[in-house]
């Protein structure tokens, strides 16, 4: 029987995972359970007028969207793994990570307090270099999907940025340090905006969710193959300045007249 590869987490400055890891952590056991929140979108299609015309309180109002007609809009999936850390000694001790802490007379006492400092340094601590959380590769198994719409491909590898952290504590010593913690992780999936499928058709809507970095004659340039149409792109989406975006803002980038590119 071969050895148990545990799930391993690193941690990187820059959003291509380029130079070394600022850090690295192993689960103590592997996940509960893993969960691939998949998403579509369905964008540009509109029934004309809403017409109600069933007796009192008929309407006609504005046109509304047929979440049965347009345009797909694939959406990156998030990762979330749940998993625990117990210092009780009922389980192997995780690697490199003491799950002691000091007390009184350079005494020692069991906690999982290390690996949570560990896990927060290498997942959820703000850094000026990457303007926040590091960026994470996450590696385990076959399960996890690379981050390419173009093929659906499982390699074990997980490119994203954390966008939750969860800690429930559900057992302390007498001494009042946690020796038990339950731990959910939720990790959004990271795309440089030239890694974008080549299928993002400039004829199909697309909604583009921000990512940091991101800047709309890229995006255009990406979406339409040209850079030029960041204005109206702007306009579109009722932004007061082409600067004015965010990550985790939600864009739509919907099909352009031909005349008009």
């Amino acid at each position: 029987m071969g050895l148990v590869k545990k799930l391993t987490i690193e941690g990187y400055e820059k959003m291509d995972l380029s130079g070394s890891p600022i850090g690295k952590i192993e689960l103590q056991v592997n996940p509960e359970t893993i969960s691939l929140d998949y998403g579509i979108s369905i964008n540009g299609a509109e029934t004309g007028n809403r017409t109600s015309g069933l007796g009192k309180g008929s309407t006609t109002g504005a046109a509304t969207p047929n979440p049965l007609l347009g345009n797909p809009t694939y959406d990156f999936p998030d990762l979330e793994i749940s998993t625990i850390i117990d210092a009780t000694g009922v389980l192997p001790a995780p690697t490199d990570i003491k799950l002691v802490e000091g007390i009184g007379d350079n005494q020692s006492a069991p906690s999982v307090a290390p690996f949570i400092t560990q896990l927060k340094k290498v997942c959820y601590n703000y850094r000026d270099s990457s303007h926040g959380p590091p960026w994470l590769k996450v590696v385990w198994g076959k399960i996890l999907p690379s981050n390419n719409l173009a093929q659906d491909q499982q390699d074990g590898i997980f490119k994203g940025r954390l966008s939750k952290l969860s800690i429930e504590y559900s057992l302390f010593g007498s001494d009042g340090n946690p020796v038990r913690a339950s731990i959910k992780l939720t990790i959004s999936s990271a795309i440089p905006p030239g890694a974008l499928p080549k299928g993002q058709s400039p004829d199909l809507s697309h909604i583009i969710e921000i990512k940091y970095g991101d800047n709309l004659p890229a995006l255009c340039k990406n979406i339409y193959g040209s850079p030029e149409f960041f204005l109206q792109i702007a306009k579109i989406n009722n932004l007061p300045s082409i600067y004015a975006i965010e990550p985790g803002m939600k864009l739509l980038f919907p099909p352009l007249e031909k005349a008009s590119r």
